[in-house]
């Protein structure tokens, strides 16, 4: 983990990149999976193994992720926070708005994806499937 000022905005920028492309590789279903076991069981309980890895997994993310990026924001925009790490000390409010969007489309995503997940568990056909 890094320390100083900018060393916990780049923890969550790199978090969040890290989940946005998980996120593409779920979406793609190009994901590495235990696949003997998997394949043969119908669409509904793999959709229900699905639902259950996201809820366990990625949702406790999002909940840790949220609230310090959108506290990070707006505690910037108020002091009017520079970057120190740089010599030209560029603003700091815009690169914490642009991580805290990316966390939010990230998680509106999460949703999409499990309210699909949760449509064709329930036997629904969706568009994309």
């Amino acid at each position: 983990m890094l320390v100083g000022r900018g060393g916990r905005l780049i923890q969550v920028w790199s978090e969040a990149i890290v989940k946005k492309i998980l996120k593409v590789i779920e979406l793609h279903q190009r994901n590495i999976r235990v696949d003997i076991i998997y394949i043969h069981f119908s669409l509904k309980k793999q959709k229900l193994i699905d639902i259950i890895g996201n809820l366990l997994t990625t949702l406790p993310m999002f909940i840790i992720l949220i609230p310090p990026a959108y506290y990070f924001m707006v505690r910037s925009w108020k002091i009017h926070e520079i970057m120190k790490e740089t010599i030209w000390r560029p603003p700091a409010a815009p690169f914490r708005t642009l991580v805290f969007i990316a966390i939010v489309l990230a998680f509106l995503q999460y949703l999409a994806t499990l309210i699909r997940d949760l449509q064709l568990l329930k036997g629904k056909k969706t568009k994309d499937v």
